[in-house]
């Protein structure tokens, strides 16, 4: 057995007199061949280095920024959940969630695969009215994103919602669903922003799914877990506006839903926020 070796690759040929028969031009095939390969396998890993890098170039304010700057936290998290402080730079404000505050156990394991999962939910549905925009890593302990003036579905006076805002929370309910993905924590009021100029928009994308990642039986059960969270908010702040076949299908799924064995916060952690 003999080997020859041509810019990097070894090619086993049977014997001397097979060896002596790859010509130059043969030579230069195989290196023309090889580095074709190796362009295209290095391109696509460039890409893939891209698409993570995705959130964490080209931030707007960095992490010094923000802890030297004017920022207000206005949410306190629980132990094993972020902070939300508002931030201004410039003539913009943003959210920032941010573990570091929490223990380094939970900001080094658990905070990090959060900040990571909700970063990817928001950068797959970029562009959906009703969906936290422009968002980014700030490091990889804290993400953020534009804020938006309002107040929770929570702590808003139904008198204060308009006869549209749940037409248009189910739209971006439903071209959430298109874009491959369930929320599965809408029916928390707290996660729903009713901004100042009336419109919904979906928050806390933690809990969240991507349906490719999940078995296909699966997938209108967690559609209908987001609708029956539309239409309980519904039902609950503007029964006026909610039709006769709605309110059929909220009872449908209210029914299916006792089924469902995953709720709330375990171990009683909703209650312990840092102080």
């Amino acid at each position: 057995m003999v080997r020859l070796i041509v810019t990097g690759l070894i090619i086993r040929v049977s014997s001397p007199l097979e060896a002596a028969s790859w010509s130059a031009t043969s030579q230069r095939r195989v290196r023309q061949l090889w580095i074709s390969s190796s362009g295209r396998v290095s391109g696509n890993l460039a890409n893939r280095r891209r698409d993570r890098a995705v959130g964490v170039m080209q931030k707007p304010f960095t992490r010094e920024e923000f802890t030297k700057g004017k920022s207000t936290v206005f949410s306190t998290g629980r132990w094993s959940n972020a902070d939300l402080s508002q931030f201004q730079k410039e003539q913009t404000t943003w959210v920032v969630k941010d573990f570091s505050p929490c223990s380094p156990m939970i900001r080094r394991t658990w905070g990090r695969f959060m900040v990571k999962r909700e970063l990817r939910a928001l950068l797959i549905l970029k562009g959906i009215e009703g969906i936290p925009a422009e968002p980014f890593l700030l490091d990889v302990n804290a993400l953020c994103y534009r804020f938006q003036p309002g107040t929770t579905l929570m702590d808003t006076p139904s008198e204060k919602i308009n006869d549209n805002f749940f037409f248009e929370f189910e739209a971006a309910v439903q071209k959430m669903h298109q874009r491959g993905m369930v929320h599965l924590d809408i029916r928390n009021q707290r996660n729903v922003l009713v901004t100042d100029q009336g419109k919904p928009v979906i928050l806390d994308f933690q809990s969240s799914l991507r349906l490719e990642k999940t078995p296909r039986f699966l997938h209108e059960i967690m559609k209908e877990t987001d609708f029956s969270g539309v239409y309980k908010n519904w039902y609950k702040k503007k029964p006026e506006t909610i039709d006769d076949d709605r309110r059929a299908r909220l009872e449908a799924l209210n029914r299916k839903r006792s089924f469902w064995f995953i709720r709330g916060y375990p171990l009683g952690t909703r209650t312990d926020r840092r102080s």
